[in-house]
């Protein structure tokens, strides 16, 4: 008489199979393929994030994954009806300024006679524009205080495109396309984001793309919301 086969370790397997694969499928992770989230993210950083969303869950300030020709890390900062403003930089949303996220930009540094610049962590994110001891680098604002204490540092000054500054980018001209707004990456709207749409902008305010660029990115272009960091190379 043969014996009946014992059909619960497989059963127990397939199950275990089954949730990984799920998990995996619900909650995948996502390299981060640039700094245009810098400060908080960096090249490199490994996050998890949450695919099963939909609108009534995306909020203000959420991190998510967004798709437009390419994947990007970037930040909800309007959801629809939403007016968003920028003004020398500073980003403004139904004319409340926003000041809670750490944010970079573009400085311009000019130096005097200086030691070795290796002898100063902050001073190894300056990359130089020219001979005459002129550079450039993406700050906080803290970073950018810390700086100017420097004893051999004559000058830093923010770098603000005005109004009418059409291309950042050789390739990436201003949202929605037209010199008649007269829009910049920093002197920006005002504009309402209509339904089912929202605005994104990146953390390093001066090289992220994001809807300043390519204008309003609509549900189904999200892609998953950030659940956690994984893994940091910097850390």
């Amino acid at each position: 008489m043969k014996k009946k086969m014992n059909m619960k370790p497989i059963i127990i397997v397939l199950i275990v199979v089954g949730f990984l694969f799920l998990l995996k499928f619900q909650f995948p992770h996502y390299k981060v393929m640039s700094n245009g989230m810098s400060p908080n993210f960096n090249k490199g950083d490994i996050i998890l994030i949450n695919k099963f969303i939909n609108g009534g869950k995306i909020k203000n300030n959420d991190v998510c994954v967004i798709e437009n020709k390419e994947e990007y890390l970037t930040r909800i900062i309007g959801l629809p009806d939403d007016k968003i403003q920028i003004i020398n930089g500073n980003l403004f949303v139904n004319d409340v300024e926003q000041t809670a996220i750490v944010t970079s930009f573009i400085y311009k540094v000019v130096l005097g006679n200086h030691p070795p610049l290796a002898e100063y962590d902050l001073m190894l994110l300056l990359q130089p524009i020219n001979q005459y001891k002129e550079y450039t680098a993406s700050l906080t604002q803290q970073q950018a205080k810390e700086i100017s204490e420097y004893e051999f540092v004559k000058s830093i000054t923010k770098v603000i495109h005005p109004k009418g500054y059409y291309y950042s980018f050789s390739d990436k001209p201003i949202f929605n396309n037209k010199t008649s707004f007269n829009w910049s990456r920093d002197n920006f709207g005002p504009i309402t984001i209509p339904k089912k749409s929202y605005f994104v902008i990146g953390d390093n305010r001066g090289q992220a793309i994001d809807s300043r660029y390519f204008g309003f990115v609509i549900e189904e272009q999200v892609i998953g919301k950030m659940m956690m960091r994984l893994y940091s190379p910097n850390e």
